[in-house]
């Protein structure tokens, strides 16, 4: 099992950088910071005002109004190159949700190794070592902070494929609650959905094993115990470090099992239709979990509760937990209507067929397109 983890966890724990910073020797920190994340945390504009007192830090926001693309990390490599002042960069610290750590792990790569960034699309091999990174998550459904991957677009032919290189993991993980605080409720109802598509979906997988089945089975306990108590109420520091941990066991689950359908579809909303990326994996997990319900899948492990050995139980639970994440019941909800956009759906079926194999539930191309256009 892959699992490379450095993690300080607890309210108040941006502290432990600075002290970090000094122990590691590194000169001169780039951080790069989401700019509504600035804005919106008092908390953590204290912060980065103590940690630019600290250390003669260089700086970037991360303003981009969707998931990062090629031709964006390329922008931010060829504004950080024109200023001599970046040539000494040692250690990037980045902050914010998936999004802005990916685009760090990019830069990271590309700062160390030349050329457009699409040079380095997919699984780059014999690479420089990149640049290494911290990363600070504002949310809990992405799973960045303990994964080497980092997910892109190419917009120009409409893909998600990424830069992932093995020596690309985050050097320190720092899970500050008092971050998290900040999220909006609509972004925890994302990331908490994307949570859900990577617990569950690994818990499904056909390629998992003891260890990542027990992951997965850890991190959907830290849901049940945590989420809906979240979404309805306030934030408390307890459930959101419960969540934050679920998304660092659920990530590793899914890296050491393998990903399913929904988040194979959830790129194809994303990058043709601008769906939030936890929204769409959270819709097509919705359609896959009720039809292996339908098809006597045993989902009871999941649950202490004897009840969950009766299907309907576990269906109810399952819904309620999409309701709560405003997962809608019907593809047209998200403005999908075209009947040249069924072909698209139909011809990606055929380019992401063999993870259809990962899921317990044998799900032929007809059954699939039913099940997502009625």
């Amino acid at each position: 099992m892959k699992i490379n983890l450095n993690i300080e966890s607890g309210a108040g724990s941006f502290n432990i950088l600075y002290g970090y910073i000094s122990e590691n020797r590194f000169k001169k920190p780039l951080l790069l910071i989401d700019t509504n994340l600035e804005k919106n945390s008092k908390y953590l504009r204290n912060c980065i005002l103590k940690f630019e007192k600290k250390f003669n830090i260089l700086k970037i926001n991360y303003s981009y109004k969707f998931e990062p693309s090629y031709d964006y990390l390329n922008l931010i490599i060829g504004n950080i190159k024109k200023n001599k002042k970046f040539n000494s960069i040692d250690v990037i610290v980045a902050i914010g949700g998936g999004s802005t750590i990916d685009t760090g792990k990019g830069i990271a790569i590309l700062l160390k190794n030349p050329g457009n960034s699409i040079k380095y699309m997919g699984f780059p091999k014999r690479i420089k070592q990149p640049i290494p990174l911290i990363a600070i998550p504002s949310t809990t459904g992405t799973g960045s902070e303990v994964a080497y991957n980092a997910s892109f677009i190419d917009e120009k032919n409409k893909k998600k494929l990424g830069i992932n290189f093995e020596k690309n993991y985050p050097i320190l993980s720092i899970l500050d609650q008092l971050i998290i605080k900040s999220m909006p409720k609509n972004v925890l109802k994302s990331s908490g959905s994307d949570l859900i598509v990577h617990t569950v979906e690994s818990f499904m997988s056909t390629k998992k094993n003891k260890q990542t089945e027990t992951l997965s089975l850890n991190a959907f306990k830290l849901i049940d115990m945590s989420f809906e108590k979240s979404i309805k109420n306030h934030y408390k520091i307890e459930d959101l470090s419960n969540l934050q941990w679920a998304c660092v066991w659920s990530m590793l689950a899914l890296s050491n099992s393998s990903g399913g359908p929904s988040s194979a579809f959830s790129y194809l909303l994303g990058t043709n239709f601008k769906i939030p990326h936890g929204i769409a994996g959270g819709f097509f997990l919705k359609k896959i979990v009720n039809y292996n319900i339908d098809n006597n899948f045993d989902f009871s492990l999941l649950f202490s509760n004897h009840k969950f050995k009766n299907k309907n139980y576990i269906r109810k639970y399952f819904n309620n937990l999409f309701n709560l994440c405003d997962i809608p019941d019907r593809i047209q909800e998200f403005g999908i209507i075209e009947k040249r956009d069924f072909y698209k759906f139909s011809d990606f079926y055929d380019n992401v067929k063999s993870v259809f194999s990962f899921n317990p539930i044998k799900i032929t191309k007809k059954k699939f397109l039913n099940l997502i256009f009625n």
